[in-house]
């Protein structure tokens, strides 16, 4: 991966080099920071993202567009994740355990699997309903 001094004004110009190896996104490490990096796309689309290990596990996170936020508002995400992992704890295990939790799709089959089939004549009428309503 290739590695470059960060500027606000330089980010724009940082071309995408990912598709001589094949690769969809091409990552520019930091100099001053190890660690940060600007993410690019092949659409030239930019974003922000972090490195760090906790508990011999590398994980990478995304903190934002880089037309969104600036490169300082993404330093100091990225220098509160570094502050978190250096604790010992995983920063972002919160957005591990929600995506993991049960989602609206699931309950309703389960509503319909477990309370409508058995216990209801109407079952029909709330399985359309949630087809329509959840579309699943």
């Amino acid at each position: 991966m290739p590695k470059a001094k960060l500027r606000q004004d330089t980010l724009r110009l940082l071309p995408y080099v990912g598709a001589a190896q094949g690769k969809s996104q091409c990552i520019y490490w930091d100099l001053a920071l190890p660690g940060f990096g600007l993410r690019k796309f092949p659409n030239g689309r930019g974003s922000y993202v972090c490195t760090y290990r906790v508990q011999q596990r590398k994980r990478l996170v995304d903190l934002g567009r880089s037309d969104a936020i600036t490169l300082e508002q993404a330093r100091r995400k990225a220098r509160l994740y570094f502050g978190t992992a250096a604790d010992g704890k995983d920063p972002k295990s919160n957005i591990d355990e929600m995506r993991e939790s049960a989602t609206v799709k699931m309950l309703a089959k389960l509503y319909l699997e477990q309370h409508a089939r058995p216990k209801k004549r109407t079952w029909k009428a709330d399985e359309a309903t949630k087809r329509c309503s959840i579309g699943f």
